[in-house]
């Protein structure tokens, strides 16, 4: 059975789990200025929202083991702190090389942060009553990626981008306040009742959820790669401009809240394992239906946004899903499980829309294929979990 939850915790738990995608979306549209300023070109920049989320995946780790052992409260606050100094030290930026290094210190304490959520929910829920406390998570932290890129062409437009940093530190520092007030303290514990600390090799040797990794890992990778290279897709390719690309990445958000809420609803009838494997089926079909519209309509933007559109809101279905199957299995130790779970995520991510990025010469054909090719390995990790497990 679930302890209860205050609603000004699942409120800061969104917050933070938010802070990922608010600080990857806010300053979107403004890779193209930043490229400018710093004489660089485009991918570049872009390249820094992989790099974001590669040291998403580091401080994920430090993070999980972290707050098993001293609790989830100081490892959160810690994390937020650090989030908060390097969103400062970027707005000093004035190379790229500085700007990598500073935003790789902004991620892991990012990253220490936000990996205390999934493990506090696995604190107090489990099974269907876990993946719906998800899903609500999920549907709060949606504001961020909502008004995101507006915040950012406000900030933008009425000052610079170095100022959208700021505005990310002391966010940073605020919620590190929050956390203080509102995440419990964690329970002495004696010798007699302190579970044994998992190793993630321990962790890893479970084969009855190492398909959820792949899937999680696999289906936020087409998120991600939709992330790293939509300036470069609608700005530059398709030369959009930067209000219309906030119009744009609304519709994904706007998509990402109707499967959220019916997500929520299917919980009540089906098991988040089964709903885990129709999402990414969902996921999929929008992938095939972006790599169609490039193969034979290159010229046109409304299969490209359609595609974007449906493999982007399936993920409000596979994350939480994924999220409830997986951490089942962690009553114990579930910071470091949580850790694990979202070290692949973002690690995976990262790499593989690294690699589309660096790839994406002018053409679509990378982004295409690539998010194809990540929804197939994400279905078959789904329907593995699927078999090994009965959620």
């Amino acid at each position: 059975m679930s302890k209860s939850i205050s609603a000004s915790l699942i409120v800061l738990l969104a917050s933070v789990f938010a802070l990922s995608p608010f600080s990857i979306d806010t300053y979107l549209p403004a890779i193209p200025t930043i490229a400018s300023e710093l004489n660089v070109e485009i991918n570049w920049v872009a390249m820094t929202v992989s790099l974001y989320v590669f040291g998403l995946a580091i401080g994920q780790l430090l993070g999980g083991q972290f707050s098993d052992k001293y609790g989830r409260r100081i490892v959160m606050m810690v994390g937020l702190v650090i989030f908060a100094l390097g969103s400062v030290a970027i707005s000093s930026a004035q190379s790229i090389q500085v700007l990598w290094a500073c935003r790789f210190i902004q991620s892991i304490g990012g990253g220490i942060a936000i990996v205390c959520v999934p493990a506090l929910i696995r604190d107090n829920a489990e099974g269907r009553e876990a993946a719906r406390l998800f899903s609500l998570i999920a549907l709060i932290m949606m504001i961020a990626p909502s008004i995101a890129p507006s915040v950012g062409t406000l900030i933008l437009t009425l000052l610079n981008w170095h100022f959208i940093f700021i505005f990310l530190g002391i966010l940073g520092f605020t919620l590190a306040v929050y956390a203080f007030f509102l995440v419990p303290k964690p329970v002495l514990k004696t010798s007699q009742n302190t579970p044994k600390l998992m190793s993630y090799s321990e962790v890893l040797r479970q084969r009855t959820v190492f398909g959820y990794l792949l899937a999680l890992a696999f289906g936020f990778s087409v998120m991600l790669i939709f992330l790293t290279n939509s300036p470069f897709v609608y700005m530059e390719y398709y030369g959009v401009s930067e209000k219309v690309f906030s119009v744009l990445f609304l519709m994904n958000v706007l998509g990402l809240i109707a499967i959220n809420r019916l997500n929520s609803y299917l919980l009540k009838k089906h098991g988040p394992a089964v709903l885990l494997v129709r999402f990414i089926q969902m996921q999929l079909c929008g992938a095939i239906i972006l790599l169609l519209s490039v193969t034979f309509f290159p010229q046109h933007m409304y299969g490209v946004v359609a595609g974007f559109i449906i493999m982007v809101s399936a993920n409000a279905g596979i994350m939480p899903n994924t999220n409830a199957c997986y951490l089942q299995y962690f009553k114990q130790n579930s910071g470091k499980a949580a850790g694990l779970l979202g070290s692949m995520q973002f690690l995976t991510a990262s790499i593989v829309s690294g690699l589309v990025a660096y790839f994406t010469q002018g053409n679509l054909w990378p982004v295409a294929i690539g998010v194809v090719l990540a929804s197939a390995i994400a279905l078959w990790g789904a329907c593995d979990g699927k078999k090994r497990l009965n959620v």
